[in-house]
């Protein structure tokens, strides 16, 4: 009885690392700009996976058409991006803390990073 108590404690544990789908570690484009933009691209962006340094000014595009909302981050800093009402015009913010802000159209994606969604990762 114990080997399935555990494989039933380890996928929990995996799926709380892996939830947000839309990045995976060879996915990154390495941007050095103090400002970067995602755009969107059809129904996904571009780049949906983002690499800056501290400090730097993101701007993610949304409209009417493709909503944007971040996802909270519970293990890390606060996501500028989530907030109570999705973003309809771009949204921009300074990321000064290291760690991983996740996001997402609303109408295209969902908040595991399914469809439209992507990743800004902050060294």
């Amino acid at each position: 009885m114990k080997a399935p108590i555990l494989f039933s404690l380890f996928l929990a544990t995996a799926s709380a690392h892996t939830a947000f789908a839309a990045c995976g570690p060879g996915d990154f484009v390495t941007h050095d700009e103090s400002q970067v933009s995602i755009r969107i691209d059809g129904r996904g962006y571009t780049p949906a996976c983002l690499k800056v340094k501290a400090g730097a000014t993101v701007t993610i595009d949304a409209s009417r058409n493709h909503p944007l909302q971040g996802v909270e981050n519970p293990e890390g800093p606060a996501n500028p991006f989530r907030r109570g009402s999705e973003a309809t015009a771009p949204e921009t913010q300074r990321l000064n803390e290291v760690g991983r802000y996740d996001y997402f159209c609303t109408r295209h994606g969902d908040a595991n990073g399914g469809g439209m969604a992507g990743t800004i990762l902050v060294e």
